[in-house]
């Protein structure tokens, strides 16, 4: 997947259109079988100890845009590094990590898909924001 997400990035930049990585991403995703998946599902979460923010924001978007529960562990790994740091994105990643992990420890349960057939996220406006201290 990090081999593909450097294609589409290249291509991406050559076209000036940093979303179409995030298409394809998500495109090529969808056409997976589900021993596949479970394999992306752990590269996406293994990407989320990245350095370099494109390779996990791209990461979280297809995290959050599937539903990816599996990757709870790692979301609160990467919020408990995002508070350690102090470059100026941080607190608004680890916001936005925290509510992920919030969203999709929502969605689990004995009646839930974690992927619901692989489809989009309906994105739902909150009334509260959610955030998870981790100790």
């Amino acid at each position: 997947m990090a081999h593909l997400q450097s294609q589409d990035s290249v291509r991406a930049d050559e076209n000036k259109s940093p979303q179409d990585i995030l298409l394809s991403l998500q495109a090529r995703y969808r056409t997976l079988s589900e021993e596949d998946r479970t394999i992306i599902d752990q590269l996406l979460s293994d990407q989320l100890s990245f350095e370099d923010e494109d390779v996990r924001f791209c990461a979280l978007t297809l995290i959050h845009e599937f539903r990816i529960t599996s990757a709870v562990p790692a979301l609160r790994r990467l919020a408990d590094w995002l508070e350690t740091h102090q470059w100026p994105g941080a607190p608004y990643e680890w916001t936005k990590v925290n509510q992920l992990a919030g969203r999709l420890l929502e969605t689990q349960g004995p009646l839930s898909s974690p992927r619901d057939e692989a489809q989009p996220v309906i994105h739902e406006q909150s009334t509260q924001l959610m955030t998870l201290r981790l100790s």
